[in-house]
């Protein structure tokens, strides 16, 4: 996988999850302003009186949002795991490559894919000095 490959991955990743958790958090935000307003309107400050109805509307939102949640998550994954093989196919392009231009040994090549190793061969390569 290249860096762009892996960046773009971890950007779906991260709009996945603020879809998935944004309902929820916006409907505790609602909750938790409104019951918090009614509670200085009252001036009764109870605990629990904040806690249990904010628990009951997030777990009525859960029910209500989690089929959608569950689709999203199965087409990410579903996404991921069908990009899979270019990614393994990637890898093993850019192995050879690598090997190709490192004069790394051909017997290397053959731990990461069934192909023949032929075209990764010892490159004819000049031990030069280089100053830095």
């Amino acid at each position: 996988m290249t860096p762009e490959n892996v960046m773009e991955l971890a950007h779906r990743m991260l709009l996945v999850t603020s879809m998935i958790a944004a309902p929820l958090l916006l409907i505790a935000l609602i909750a938790g302003l409104v019951i918090g307003m009614l509670q200085a309107a009252t001036q009764i400050n109870e605990a629990t009186l904040s806690f249990i109805p904010k628990l009951l509307v997030l777990v009525l939102a859960l029910f209500i949002t989690g089929p959608w949640i569950l689709r999203v998550l199965i087409d990410f994954t579903r996404n991921i795991y069908a990009s899979i093989p270019s990614a393994v196919a990637s890898a093993i392009s850019c192995s050879k490559e690598w090997c190709a231009s490192t004069a790394w040994p051909t017997s290397m090549l053959s731990l990461t894919s069934r192909s023949s190793p032929k075209r990764c061969r010892k490159p004819n390569t000049v031990a030069t000095s280089k100053s830095y």
